[in-house]
């Protein structure tokens, strides 16, 4: 199929799926070769969810390119509350966590939300579950480390706020609030001018019972989220993948882990798609990486064949997100008709 024949269809097949409206970019060797959207302008400012993890994560890694943070140095060292962890139902932890282990979603941490487990159980009890009680982010970690971890930290995977307590790190390690060191570190280097924690207006969001509401991460959970918080455009994080791109610097290597790919066949605890998983991003074997959010947002790069795309919508909880970021890295588009984009699982 040729690379215009690709596009029809992938433009087609998006439309099937009804949203409100969306956006899509596609870029090559550093040039636009594809932007469209539908039913919104372009500039429109998107809650990224969890597509704000990527970006909190690479403000890590250059710490610790600086040599101001390990990688495998304790969490504790910067957030005492986390000393002396206890794994469900109540055994000490033998390993404490590390800063890896948040990247990597391996510190035995929840979201209180997609597990039938009794920590889930705590989370929920405790204000932890999905969206959580709004108190500010210290408040938040320190009574976090209060509760039992699901299993021993770097033994499994799972989803959970360890990009949050990442966050709290950073704020630590920096001395400053988060939006103050990702705009240090990440964001006011690239230009990001429109991605923030306090937008000036909330972003409509689309809800599946056909409701929509306006608010921002910061009113609803009071916390400068790293995990989920910014509020960003195309433009801005068609820069910070192009970054990524050309940095390498969440490029899969030696730090990624195959227990994601294993938790999808053990479901209490870990649930995932059957993907790795590196530091902020899930990978694919062929050198790709991306991620997605809670409203349908996702992207992916492409360092084969210099290419990212990304796509952006609004429906919280939307059920096509993995069938939509499916569509655009296993199809011959936007790479060539010869790509290497499509994981292959069997190597």
């Amino acid at each position: 199929m040729g690379e215009e024949a690709s596009i029809v269809v992938v433009h087609d097949e998006l439309r099937r799926y009804d949203l409100p409206f969306w956006e899509l970019l596609v870029s090559r060797g550093g040039e636009v070769v594809r932007h469209e959207w539908h039913g919104v302008a372009p500039g429109q400012p998107y809650r990224l969810y969890s597509m704000t993890k990527p970006i909190t994560s690479a403000a890590a890694v250059l710490l610790a390119r600086e040599g101001a943070l390990g990688l495998d140095e304790p969490v504790a060292r910067h957030l005492p509350a986390f000393a002396g962890m206890r794994v469900w139902p109540g055994v000490p932890a033998r390993s404490p966590i590390t800063v890896r282990h948040l990247l990597q979603h391996t510190a035995g941490l929840s979201y209180g939300a997609f597990l039938d487990h009794p920590v889930d159980d705590l989370y929920r009890e405790r204000g932890f579950g999905s969206p959580p009680r709004p108190r500010g982010l210290a408040a938040f970690v320190d009574e976090l480390a209060e509760l039992p971890l699901l299993f021993e930290p770097g033994t499994r995977w799972n989803y959970g706020y360890a990009t949050d307590v990442l966050g709290r790190v950073l704020e630590v390690v920096r001395g400053a609030p988060l939006d103050e060191v990702l705009g240090e570190l990440i964001l006011r280097p690239l230009g990001m001018t429109e991605t923030t924690f306090r937008p000036a207006t909330a972003v409509p969001l689309h809800h599946l019972d056909g409701r929509v509401t306006y608010t921002t991460p910061l009113e609803e959970w009071g916390f400068l989220s790293g995990g989920g918080g910014l509020v960003g455009t195309m433009r801005d994080y068609h820069r910070f993948a192009r970054w990524l791109l050309t940095t390498g610097l969440l490029r899969p290597s030696g730090d990624v882990v195959d227990l994601a790919e294993a938790a999808w066949a053990t479901p209490t605890p870990g649930h995932y798609d059957g993907r790795l998983f590196g530091l902020g991003v899930t990978t694919w074997r062929t050198g790709g990486y991306g991620w997605s959010g809670a409203a349908g947002t996702t992207f992916a790069v492409d360092p084969w064949n210099d290419a990212i795309v990304i796509f952006l919508t609004q429906v919280l909880s939307t059920p096509y997100t993995k069938e939509i970021t499916e569509l655009l890295t296993s199809s011959p588009f936007p790479t060539s008709s010869e790509t290497r984009w499509k994981e292959t699982r069997n190597t």
